[in-house]
């Protein structure tokens, strides 16, 4: 979210995202809501001078920009950014490297049974590799329920209606 100095709706939302509580979370709040306070703070005066910033917002440093990510930071302004985080680039890796990546992520139960079974036909990944994922293992039945269907059921109780 963007600070936009003409419009009153985003001139102060960006200040408002992730503002700690008191007792030391973060107040997670919809855009819509951040920009009708903006709008309300602008109407009543407050305007952004740079000049006078103390604090900065650092952005998420996993994960996507977005409302729901509660790991921005307020620093101190002089506070100096943190290196990006950068994903590697795999096409600089051996086959066999991307393969133990696949692998890692097939055990971690990334990928649905067609797709293991596609990258098993290419030779993309090694059977002997990866373990079978629990998550895509039907689980055992805990109780016989089988029998459970010829079981009478009882009838429900009739309450008696109190006088007023």
């Amino acid at each position: 979210m963007e600070a936009d100095p003409e419009n009153p709706r985003l001139h102060l939302a960006w200040a408002l995202v992730s503002i700690k509580t008191t007792d030391g979370g973060i107040m997670l709040n919809h855009p819509d809501d951040l920009e009708r306070w903006s709008e309300h703070l602008f109407k009543a005066g407050y305007r952004f001078h740079p000049e006078c910033q103390e604090i900065k917002r650092l952005p998420p440093r996993r994960g996507d920009e977005h409302w729901l990510n509660p790991t921005y930071q307020w620093v101190p302004i002089d506070t100096p950014d943190p290196a990006p985080i950068r994903t590697p680039d795999v096409t600089q890796y051996t086959q066999y490297e991307q393969a133990d990546l696949l692998e890692q992520m097939v055990r971690d139960g990334k990928f649905a049974p067609e797709q293991i079974d596609d990258m098993l036909a290419r030779g993309q990944i090694r059977e002997d590799r990866i373990a079978p994922a629990p998550m895509l293992a039907r689980p055992e039945p805990v109780i016989d329920v089988s029998r459970l269907k010829d079981v009478p059921r009882p009838e429900p109780k009739k309450h008696k209606r109190r006088k007023r």
